[in-house]
């Protein structure tokens, strides 16, 4: 049998055995409704099928509001590539404190690795144009978990995993175009790490959590007690909790809503770098207005609108993998381009 046709007959048991093992959707929006209550309305009218549980917040010109359904302010949520954007600024702090330069290579900084990624600069790696491809050192098993159960696809990947993987790299596809990457944020947030002499969950804590007063957030590198909150499949039931050290730097970060709202005030104040945020319609280029990034993981979508020249910010997440960036978009009154 030809690998191109096994690999096919393959993926669709895999997804004839995901249906009779996951079943349909079951799934409603939560009936309970804390925090503002104009917030909370506004919440339930943007609400579609697959939301369950919503936690949000609105900040408006220094005026911060916060609602849910079923979850608030202080509800623990995964919030996945949301965590690309604290990740970024990391970057901008090393940048800040000449420690390093957009035009610095990852073998710069990572002795272990080699070309070609090692050529890779950071500006590349935070913009996703490094030719790197989107995971690399995950397997066929773990996929196929996560595809049918609901697993984690990230579970025993380290740091040294990452740059093994990153060394089996022959070729950098696409180099120069917009290619999204979750390998190319953990070879950054290393890579900064590394330099700094530390790792990435104690610099994320040093840089960001500890000054901004964010104690409620941190870094699932390793596993996590079992009372911990865990978010939704499609069909209702737990997924596995998203837990990794080698990935962190892409999408590890749990937090709560209220730790949120201390990221997205002190992104309103700095401005947001021309680097990493992905623009919104308000805006002409990467480097002015608002911006925003989504998340989201095996049970949790996440999105955070960060738009300084208005003074607004919104962050929304739900316990489910249904997306929730049109809900943070108009939230903050913005529209994506």
């Amino acid at each position: 049998m030809k690998k191109s046709l096994a690999t096919a007959l393959i993926a669709g048991l895999a997804v004839l055995f995901g249906a009779i093992a996951l079943g349909p959707q079951r799934i409603a929006l939560a009936d309970q409704a804390t925090g503002n209550k104009r917030l909370a309305a506004e919440l339930a009218e943007l609400a579609v099928p697959g939301h369950n549980q919503l936690t949000a917040l609105t900040i408006d010109d220094g005026v911060t509001e916060y609602a849910g359904w079923g979850a608030d302010s202080e509800t623990e949520v995964e919030i996945g590539s949301v965590t690309k954007m604290m990740t970024a600024e990391l970057l901008r702090h090393e940048i800040k404190n000449k420690e390093v330069e957009l035009d610095t290579t990852l073998g710069e900084l990572i002795d272990e690795l080699h070309e070609p990624v090692a050529s890779v600069t950071l500006e590349e790696a935070v913009n996703h144009t490094g030719g790197l491809p989107r995971m690399a050192g995950v397997n066929f098993a773990s996929n196929l978990g996560f595809s049918v159960l609901g697993t984690n696809p990230y579970e025993g990947i380290g740091r040294d995993d990452i740059f093994a993987a990153a060394n089996d790299i022959e070729e950098l596809e696409n180099r120069g175009e917009e290619q999204y990457s979750n390998l190319g944020f953990a070879l950054l947030g290393w890579a900064l790490a590394e330099n700094a002499g530390t790792t990435y969950e104690e610099m994320l804590n040093d840089v960001l959590f500890r000054p901004l007063g964010m104690h409620d957030t941190y870094v699932a590198s390793q596993p996590l007690p079992d009372d911990q909150p865990a978010g939704l499949l499609n069909n209702g039931r737990h997924a596995q909790p998203w837990v990794t050290e080698g990935y962190a730097p892409a999408g590890m970060v749990r937090s709560t809503a209220a730790d949120m709202a201390k990221f997205a005030e002190y992104l309103l104040e700095q401005g947001l770098p021309d680097y990493g945020w992905a623009p919104t319609v308000s805006t002409d280029d990467k480097d002015s207005g608002a911006g925003w990034h989504n998340g989201q993981t095996g049970g949790y979508s996440a999105m955070l609108v960060v738009a300084p020249e208005t003074a607004r910010a919104a962050f929304v997440a739900g316990n489910t993998p249904r997306g929730v960036e049109q809900i943070g978009l108009q939230l903050a009154g913005e529209e994506v381009r």
